[in-house]
């Protein structure tokens, strides 16, 4: 088995928890390069999601809202 099946496999909570490990991990490194803007604006998004306060949508909204969009 390979490492996205079983990625794809972790709840969402461990998803979540794998993507912080993956870009604290990306950060130190310095192997993407981002502007002060989009780095202001990913770590806002890290806070609300951090204090509860991020909202989400599950693939099948998204798709939803993409079928309505085509017509």
């Amino acid at each position: 088995m390979n490492i996205t099946e079983e990625a794809l496999k972790l709840s969402d909570s461990e998803k979540l928890e794998l993507i912080g490990l993956l870009w604290n991990d990306i950060d130190e490194h310095q192997k993407v390069k981002l502007s002060g803007a989009k780095k202001k604006f990913l770590d806002t998004r890290i806070e609300v999601i951090e204090s509860g306060e991020g909202s989400f949508v599950t693939l099948v909204e998204i798709k939803n809202r993409h079928y309505a969009a085509s017509k």
